[in-house]
């Protein structure tokens, strides 16, 4: 017998695959780098706003408190005026044409150029409360007044002419214009200077000076 051939079709070839290597890209890891460091710059930045936010508060809060205690030593000072316009008439009565250290000039005293005499030593003159207590100067915690009064009277001492040389107003007759008719005199009324300096907490002070006619 003869052998038949059987065609059998080629088996079909694998196919060729080109692969290509994978490159991961790093530009999302760059944005997240780039994002986390303006981020972190934002936090500097709100950091720095707040600190100085507080500083600025803190600020505010001091000199408004300063300026009520600066307010408040004004204020005071109109018992400063009170205290001395009480001491004056035992001042006039015990020592009138003398000078009694830390609190009575009998005579004008030169003034600055803004109007506080230069002859006063508040270092030495004794600091009060507003009830008039000798308190201590160095208690910061009060408002200590102390104060000084000048006569307004220039040349020498004693004084002998109060009209001419001191600044005073005259007597004033007074009553009926009638023939015989009673005259009241007044008394002549001289005038004095009162300085007072108010010291505070937080080393506010204030100089107040205000006139006394006795």
């Amino acid at each position: 017998m003869g052998q038949s051939l059987v065609h059998r079709p080629a088996p079909n070839p694998a196919p060729f695959i080109l692969a290509w290597p994978k490159i991961r890209s790093s530009s999302g890891t760059r944005q997240k780098g780039v994002i986390l460091f303006f981020t972190l710059i934002a936090l500097v930045v709100m950091s720095l706003a707040a600190i100085a936010l507080v500083r600025s508060v803190d600020t505010s809060i001091s000199i408004s408190g300063n300026a009520a205690f600066k307010q408040a030593t004004v204020q005071t000072g109109d018992a400063g005026i009170e205290i001395a316009a009480a001491a004056l008439p035992g001042i006039v009565l015990a020592s009138a044409e003398q000078n009694i250290a830390n609190q009575y000039f009998a005579l004008e005293q030169p003034v600055d150029a803004t109007g506080l005499p230069t002859t006063i030593n508040w270092g030495t003159v004794p600091c009060r409360d507003t009830a008039g207590t000798v308190v201590s100067c160095g208690d910061n915690s009060l408002y200590r007044i102390q104060y000084v009064i000048d006569r307004l009277c220039g040349g020498t001492l004693p004084v002998t002419n109060i009209l001419e040389n001191c600044v005073a107003k005259n007597p004033l007759d007074d009553g009926s214009k009638k023939n015989n008719a009673p005259q009241f005199t007044t008394s002549t009324k001289v005038y004095y200077r009162a300085t007072v300096r108010v010291q505070g907490p937080r080393n506010a002070t204030s100089i107040i000076q205000g006139t006394l006619g006795l």
